[in-house]
C-alpha cells in the first residue's frame, strides 16, 4: 500500500476483508437461516443474506415436515417440495429471490423438540454458485396434549399410575 498515491491508475490497491478490490466487506458476510414460530403455529424459516437466492436445500431436526407453501420462495414462483426432515426450494425459470431478510418458505410439522436447520445448501447465481450460510434461530416446540391429561410420569394421556408406595409406575 502507498499512503503517498495520488494517481489511480485503475490498479487495485486496496481489497477489503472478503478480498474485493474496493469492496465493502459485505460479499463473504454468510447467508443466514433460521426458524422462528408463527402465530398460525407453523415454522417461519428466515433468511438474511447479501446475495440473491436461486435455490436452497436444507435438513429440519426435532419435527416431521407435513407441508410447505408460501413465502418470499412462493412469492418468487419457486417450486418448493419435502419430505420429513429436507426441504427443497428452485426455480424452473431461473427466478430468484433478492438480497435482504424476511420469511423464506413456512412449514407445517408434527412433532416436538428443538427444532433447527442443518446441512444448509443455498445457491446465490443461476449456475449454482454455492453462498456460505450459518444456521441461526433454532425454535424450542413444547409438546401439545389436547385432552390436558397427564399422567404421574407427565405423559399426556398417559398410562402411569402411583402405586400404594407413592411411586410413579411402580
Amino acid at each position: 500500500y502507498n499512503a503517498d498515491a495520488t494517481d489511480d491508475d485503475g490498479s487495485c490497491l486496496y481489497e477489503d476483508d472478503c478480498g474485493e478490490c474496493g469492496g465493502d466487506g459485505t460479499s463473504c458476510v454468510p447467508g443466514v437461516f433460521g426458524l422462528a414460530l408463527n402465530a398460525d403455529g407453523n415454522l417461519d424459516v428466515t433468511y438474511n443474506t447479501q446475495t440473491p437466492i436461486f435455490g436452497f436445500q436444507f435438513n429440519i431436526s426435532a419435527v416431521s415436515i407435513t407441508g410447505v407453501s408460501g413465502g418470499a420462495a412462493g412469492d418468487a414462483g419457486f417450486t418448493v417440495s419435502s419430505s420429513a426432515t429436507t426441504v427443497v426450494g428452485f426455480s424452473l425459470t431461473g427466478a430468484s429471490i433478492e438480497a435482504g431478510s424476511g420469511v423464506l418458505t413456512v412449514l407445517a410439522f408434527e412433532g416436538a423438540g428443538e427444532a433447527c436447520l442443518s446441512n444448509i445448501i443455498v445457491a446465490e447465481t443461476g449456475t449454482g454458485d454455492s453462498m456460505d450460510t450459518e444456521s441461526g434461530d433454532c425454535v424450542t416446540i413444547e409438546e401439545t396434549c389436547d385432552s390436558g391429561i397427564y399422567d404421574c410420569a407427565g405423559v399426556c394421556d398417559g398410562t402411569a399410575v402411583e402405586d400404594c408406595a407413592g411411586e410413579c409406575g411402580g
